[in-house]
């Protein structure tokens, strides 16, 4: 199961949300503390992005989309996936002049 798959079950949100025994967001910080292959780090600090959106933490999903954004070595599929969570948080601040 991918951690996709695994949102929509326990995910904030997800249909068994209830029991999973920590927070969503939890999990997803301790996945990308752990010293787990870069790509599954990754996608969880992807996750935790999105999940800020979803809550309307329009200015931290932008602070952490610029956080990947600034390193030196990004995957294309990365830049503009953060790239799009940016325009998403600014349309949701009401920040179009920018777009």
């Amino acid at each position: 199961m991918t951690l996709y798959q695994l949102a929509l079950y326990v995910g904030e949100g997800g249909a068994f949300e209830s029991a999973f025994p920590l927070s969503w967001e939890m999990f997803l910080r301790t996945i990308e503390n752990s010293s787990l292959p870069d790509r599954i780090r990754l996608t969880a600090y992807a996750l935790r992005t999105q999940l800020k959106i979803d809550r309307g933490e329009y200015q931290t999903a932008i602070g952490m989309a610029n956080d990947v954004l600034s390193r030196r070595i990004i995957s294309d599929d990365l830049w503009l996936y953060y790239q799009t969570r940016k325009i998403f948080a600014s349309v949701g601040i009401g920040d179009s002049a920018g777009l």
